[in-house]
């Protein structure tokens, strides 16, 4: 951004009769008082005036021969910005995309090489390249985590559809209640859900994926185990033992111990019970009345301390029941 002042030979304007003749947005006014190869035309930009901010005066220095074929203004795709200019652009191109310009992020070089430094009112500090984020003219403002959550809600389920699928998992309680939570993921993504619970009366926020299993999270989740399960293991067509225990959702807790164990871990039965007192109890029963733990845990990471023998299957049966217990599978 330069002055008359500095365009001109001793701050006076010389003037040869080409004065007044238009290129465009551009008119001469006169030229700088030097000769030959240093002679230049001073030529006002009607555009750039109007931008006194990044453009000064809207005057500029232009040999004759250029005048016809190279804008020497702001106007020019290939003009060559100051860096105090360089300053100007971007501050006005994150304003206009809701974030803040607070510098260079590395040393000035030119738009090349400069990198810039930006704040997003939401997710912080972030940076880029100064010429790829004065070219974008996308609406997305450059920041990673507004890109993923616009992703995310591009690609988002309703919420009606999510709660049906996490209601369906069995894990939940009629009147459950769920509510999509402000909190992200490291990608940026909405993925997490407050429940509240009419059972123990209160809240919790959980991972949709553990939402989809029927996990809660409220205090439920270490009290509520109204389910006691025989799993048979088999070492080919053999059953070498089976595992009792009690669950929230006994299906979802066989899949685990499938995947960990040597052995194929296949259900056998499922007991719902009155009340969660009645469960445990059942479970503690049998950790007393048999031998049990006859599985390693190197064979059984998940669950070999409530390993029996095949033989003890009737007594455990027995013990089921007699706390009330209700096979339903």
């Amino acid at each position: 951004m330069a002055s008359l002042k500095d365009l001109i030979e001793d701050g006076v304007m010389y003037y040869d009769g080409f004065e007044g003749t238009q290129y465009g947005n551009l008119t001469v006014i006169g030229w700088n008082g030097k000769y030959a190869n240093d002679k230049k035309y001073i030529v006002e930009c009607l555009i750039c005036k109007e931008d006194p901010e990044l453009h000064g005066d809207g005057l500029f220095a232009c040999t004759k021969g250029h005048l016809k074929y190279h804008l020497p203004c702001g106007c020019s795709p290939k003009a060559n910005w100051t860096e105090a200019q360089y300053k100007t652009r971007p501050t006005r191109a994150a304003e206009s995309k809701g974030v803040i310009f607070k510098g260079w992020s590395s040393e000035y070089r030119n738009s090349n090489f400069t990198k810039v430094l930006l704040e997003c009112p939401s997710h912080g500090e972030y940076g880029g390249s100064l010429l790829c984020y004065l070219l974008g003219t996308s609406d997305n403002n450059g920041c990673m985590g507004c890109k993923a959550e616009g992703m995310g809600n591009l690609k988002r389920k309703d919420d009606s559809v999510m709660i049906e699928m996490f209601m369906a998992s069995g894990g939940f309680a009629a009147g459950t209640k769920f509510t999509r939570s402000e909190r992200l993921d490291r990608f940026g993504h909405k993925k997490y859900w407050l429940i509240d619970c009419p059972e123990c009366g209160e809240s919790g926020e959980g991972h949709l994926v553990g939402l989809y299993k029927g996990s809660r999270c409220c205090a439920c989740a270490t009290q509520r185990p109204q389910e006691t399960y025989i799993n048979l293991l088999y070492d080919n067509d053999n059953v070498v033992a089976i595992k009792f225990g009690v669950a929230n959702i006994a299906l979802e807790r066989i899949k685990r111990q499938h995947q960990t164990s040597v052995y194929d871990v296949k259900n056998f039965g499922v007991w719902t019970y009155p009340t969660i007192k009645d469960c445990k109890g059942a479970e503690r029963t049998c950790m007393h009345s048999m031998e049990v733990g006859v599985i390693s845990k190197e064979e059984m990471p998940d669950g070999y301390t409530e390993t029996t023998y095949l033989s003890n299957m009737d007594l455990v049966i027995n013990i089921f029941e007699e706390y009330g217990g209700v096979r339903n599978i």
